[in-house]
């Protein structure tokens, strides 16, 4: 996936979780037109990552959801390492954690995870999503309802 693939993801995540986001409030988030945002939403509607729904808005699908989740852990146990390892401020890890944290296998999130200790929130304080070096499946469906 694009790194803009990952943002319209994470602004419908960001703006109704679970919900039907509306397209002028994505569009407005991205800093873009909303004809811009309909044509690439459309794309991934076709992909299967996010559904449409009249008068309703755009809604993440199982496999959006995977991925943003995903997309969130990553980038958190990126910049968790950044921080923790390198003694980064937590400001510009984040920062240059977005720099390449799209193209870190699962693999190597896993192992940099295990080397962390395992860590449950990000040097902002927000929840890195579970993963499968370390948490139970009953862990997992929790943060995917």
């Amino acid at each position: 996936m694009s790194r803009r693939e990952y943002e319209y993801l994470y602004s419908i995540y960001i703006i109704a979780g679970t919900a039907y986001a509306r397209l002028t409030d994505i569009a407005r988030s991205i800093n873009v037109k909303p004809s811009t945002a309909l044509e690439f939403l459309g794309k991934l509607e076709k992909k299967g990552f996010v559904e449409k729904r009249p008068r309703r808005g755009y809604k993440l699908t199982h496999e959006g959801l995977s991925r943003i989740q995903d997309f969130i852990r990553r980038h958190r146990i990126a910049e968790t390492f950044l921080v923790k390892e390198l003694g980064y401020d937590p400001g510009i890890a984040c920062r240059l954690a977005s720099e390449f944290d799209i193209y870190l296998p699962e693999d190597v999130v896993n192992r940099i995870c295990e080397k962390l200790g395992h860590p449950s929130m990000c040097p902002h304080g927000y929840p890195i999503p579970p993963g499968s070096c370390s948490c139970s499946t009953m862990e997992r469906k929790r943060w995917f309802q």
